[in-house]
């Protein structure tokens, strides 16, 4: 047992440290990372043959009489432009005329016209 404690304090004098680093200097070639993975080659991005079709609409710049009914919300933007108004049986309307979604405010319950 004496002799195992010898030991142990003649390898803890002779290494500097406990983690087994050394400050020689090796060869060049044993690169240590060499195992680690290369990345895989990346394809290129494809091309956009055709730019994709742009559909002008038009916009209305003032809201529809019904905007205005009883029971209606005019929404407007930040400058006080007409966007879109909410039909009193909860239709949303753009500024382009297109239904953008339905409020039933009886089941509070909201919904997109991609929802079926």
């Amino acid at each position: 047992m004496n002799g195992k404690i010898i030991l142990f304090f003649w390898i803890m004098a002779t290494q500097k440290h406990r983690s087994h680093w050394t400050a020689r200097i090796q060869d060049p070639s044993l690169n240590p990372h060499r195992f680690l993975p290369t990345p895989v080659p990346s394809r290129p991005i494809s091309k956009i043959v055709e730019p994709p079709q742009v559909v002008e609409v038009k916009r209305e710049t003032q809201p529809p009489t019904c905007a205005r009914d009883p029971g209606a919300f005019c929404i407007l933007d930040r400058y006080n432009d007409y966007r879109a108004y909410i039909s009193p049986d909860g239709t949303c309307t753009n500024n382009a005329n297109q239904i953008i979604g339905y409020i039933n405010i009886d089941s509070s319950e909201a919904g997109s016209t991609l929802v079926q």
